[in-house]
């Protein structure tokens, strides 16, 4: 079994380098989907999205008013810099 160190360190650079930024833009997009298809027409208070990466789903649930308040947690420190639309997830 990984430890917290290890796990940490695979993603510490995941998000730096834009490798896979057109696969977790695809993801963003199923993921907000499937949200909208299991909970059509629904809002919520709060949603706190658990490995929020650059916060690309939070990003396209603020667009669709589907949370008053948005909340983030990543385990990796490479999405500390500001967002691509200049907003900085911590």
């Amino acid at each position: 079994m990984a430890d917290a160190g290890s796990i940490i360190a695979i993603y510490d650079d995941y998000y730096a380098d834009g490798k896979v930024a057109a696969k977790r833009e695809i993801a963003s997009q199923q993921s907000v989907a499937h949200i909208e298809a299991i909970l059509p027409g629904e809002t919520f208070e709060k949603v706190l999205d658990i490995g929020a990466g650059e916060g690309a789903v939070l990003d396209k649930l603020n667009e669709r008013n589907l949370a008053k308040t948005l909340g983030a947690v990543e385990i990796s420190t490479s999405v500390l810099r500001p967002s691509r639309h200049g907003k900085s997830l911590v």
